[in-house]
């Protein structure tokens, strides 16, 4: 195996990248060190905003009454 000269190693030289492949062998997608950093921020950022809006809007539930209960329970139509 030839090795390549260390001028084009260290030119070729991008850091880390994640090579996702189908059951074929086939390449699916390719992820780079400054796409995962993005990917990263961007999940944090999105977990960080709904967390705060979480806080910012309490979710409101109601118990249902007997009279929405028992008119759900009844038919519209009387039947003899």
């Amino acid at each position: 195996m030839h090795k390549l000269p260390q001028s084009l190693q260290d030119k070729n030289n991008f850091g880390w990248s994640l090579q996702v492949y189908s059951g074929d062998r086939r390449l699916i997608c390719i992820i780079n060190a400054s796409h995962a950093w993005l990917l990263c921020l961007g999940i944090t950022f999105g977990l960080l905003s709904g967390l705060m809006f979480k806080e910012i809007m309490p979710e409101v539930t109601t118990a249902p009454t007997d009279s929405e209960i028992n008119s759900a329970l009844t038919m519209p139509i009387g039947i003899d």
